[in-house]
C-alpha cells in the first residue's frame, strides 16, 4: 500500500502515491498516503502528524509502520530507538498481509541486535575509561 517511495524512479513513485491518495477509500487510508508523500518530500513532522491522526481514527499496521519509519529516520538515540521498536510491535498487533508483518518482525530482531551491539560497545568504552 505505501512502499511506492522505495522505487528507483522518484517521479513515478510520487505520481503513484498521489494517485493512491486520491483514490483512497477512507480518511484513515488517505492520511497514510499523505504521510508518505510528506515524508518523501522532507516534511517529517507533518508526516508524523498524519500517522498520529490516522492512528486516532483507526489503529492500523500501516499507520504504526509509517510513524516508526519516520521516527527511525529522524532520531538515533537509545530512547527513540526503543520507542520505534514499541511502535513496530504495535504494528504487528494490527491486521495486515504476511509480507509486511514478516518485514517488520525481521526489522525488530535486527534492531534488537544492533542496539545490543551498540550498548555493548558503549559499555566497553566506559569500562576502558574507568
Amino acid at each position: 500500500m505505501y512502499e511506492f517511495h522505495r522505487l528507483n524512479c522518484q517521479k513515478a513513485a510520487m505520481r503513484s502515491l498521489r494517485m493512491a491518495r486520491n483514490h483512497s477509500s477512507s480518511m484513515q487510508e488517505r492520511l497514510i498516503y499523505e504521510g508518505w508523500i510528506l515524508y518523501d518530500t522532507g516534511y517529517r513532522d507533518e508526516a508524523l502528524a498524519r500517522a498520529d491522526r490516522s492512528i486516532t481514527i483507526q489503529r492500523s499496521f500501516e499507520a504504526y509502520f509509517l510513524k516508526a519509519y519516520v521516527l527511525a529516520d529522524t532520531s538515533l538515540d537509545h530512547e527513540s530507538a526503543s520507542y520505534v521498536i514499541e511502535l513496530l510491535e504495535e504494528a504487528l498487533k494490527c491486521p495486515s498481509d504476511g509480507l509486511r508483518k514478516g518485514q517488520v518482525s525481521d526489522a525488530i530482531h535486527y534492531s534488537y541486535f544492533c542496539f545490543k551491539s551498540l550498548f555493548s560497545s558503549h559499555l566497553i568504552v566506559l569500562c576502558n575509561i574507568l
